[in-house]
């Protein structure tokens, strides 16, 4: 069986090919999320001058947000909602929702991560990159990339959480 995930990818480069090897070389470098296989679909895929670039970029940084939500909704499903109730949280389960809410919060690539900007290390962005990318939509493309990883007979492996549905 095979696990697919899906990301889109801000990226600052002058065309396609070039963005598109900056994205191989994050995946090949990161720690953080290890694929069998990484695959950017350049017919997925759009620069800065399409009309679609906004609504995408947008709908990506949406759909982080409501991952984070659906997160702290765990939480506090488990009776967390203040800052001080995480000094009794449990280490397993509970601290790794808290761990995943943190790196959508702090710009740290995950499984989770639906939008994700490789130029600011960030799963959303400030008013002034916006304005930087509408100044400059040239220089910006968002890569649509899919994730693939083998999972042995048994299902999805346990350290691997997605809120794709």
């Amino acid at each position: 069986m095979k696990l697919d995930t899906t990301h889109e990818i801000l990226v600052l480069g002058p065309d396609y090919g070039t963005c598109k090897q900056h994205v191989l070389r994050f995946f090949n470098k990161t720690p953080l999320v290890r694929y069998d296989a990484v695959h950017v679909r350049q017919e997925k895929s759009l620069p800065a001058t399409d009309a679609d670039f906004w609504p995408r970029v947008e709908a990506g940084m949406g759909k982080n947000e409501q991952a984070l939500n659906e997160l702290l909704g765990e939480l506090k499903g488990y009776g967390f909602t203040a800052l001080d109730d995480l000094r009794s949280i449990d280490q397993g389960f509970q601290s790794k929702i808290l761990h995943t809410a943190a790196h959508l919060l702090d710009g740290f690539f995950g499984i989770d991560t639906c939008f994700y900007s490789l130029v600011h290390d960030s799963h959303r962005l400030t008013d002034e990159q916006c304005q930087e990318i509408q100044n400059n939509p040239e220089d910006y493309w968002l890569l649509y990339i899919k994730g693939v990883l083998a999972v042995k007979s048994g299902g999805k492996p346990a350290f691997l959480r997605s809120f794709e549905k």
